[in-house]
């Protein structure tokens, strides 16, 4: 494993590898820079290939003080020079970015078919909006299903109490009647 540290104030060009490779490199980036001066936050790393219209977000792992990328293939697929960008985000917001050059080498024996990038971050951002307003239609669903059930059975409620104070019975001096509480 090739693994490359950077510091997080940017300017470095960051060696990539050849076309196609992939899970041979890692690229370490040092957050003590963001940290210090920004506070704690969470980073993202997005990257645009060489012939990329757009930037994709990037597989990473932060630990602590260190944000890791392990190069893969999706990464390594087209030679030239690309483009990543730390976004630093701190209590929501975004505090930083840090722009980085990076480059791939040509490949003799590159492959053919270009892997597609994950989805961009604003399909995925998108797709969760979907989702949670799924789940959000769900429970208001749920709360009206248990709106109705309690409107019923407080109305089945009524009808008993109707007939139960219809219905007396006499015994010498004693009347009975009842009353179905609601509690």
């Amino acid at each position: 494993m090739i693994i490359t540290t950077v510091t997080t104030d940017g300017g470095a060009i960051l060696p990539l590898g050849r076309q196609g490779e992939k899970g041979v490199r890692q690229v370490w980036f040092d957050l003590g820079y963001l940290i210090e001066n920004f506070g704690e936050g969470t980073a993202v790393l997005v990257h645009q290939r060489n012939q990329d219209l757009a930037p994709y977000i990037v597989s990473t792992e932060q630990t602590n003080t260190n944000l890791m990328w392990t190069i893969d293939e999706t990464d390594t697929a087209y030679e030239g020079f690309g483009r990543a960008e730390i976004r630093w985000t701190v209590d929501d917001a975004l505090a930083k970015t840090v722009i980085y050059k990076t480059n791939v080498q040509k490949s003799l024996t590159a492959q053919t078919e270009i892997p597609e990038p994950l989805e961009s971050w604003y399909d995925r951002m998108l797709e969760q909006i979907g989702d949670n307003q799924g789940y959000a239609e769900q429970a208001e669903q749920a709360a009206q299903d248990a709106s109705d059930s309690a409107d019923r059975a407080e109305h089945a409620l009524d009808e008993i109490n109707v007939i139960l104070n219809a219905v007396t019975v006499e015994t010498g001096v004693v009347q009975l009647s009842a009353t179905l509480d609601r509690g």
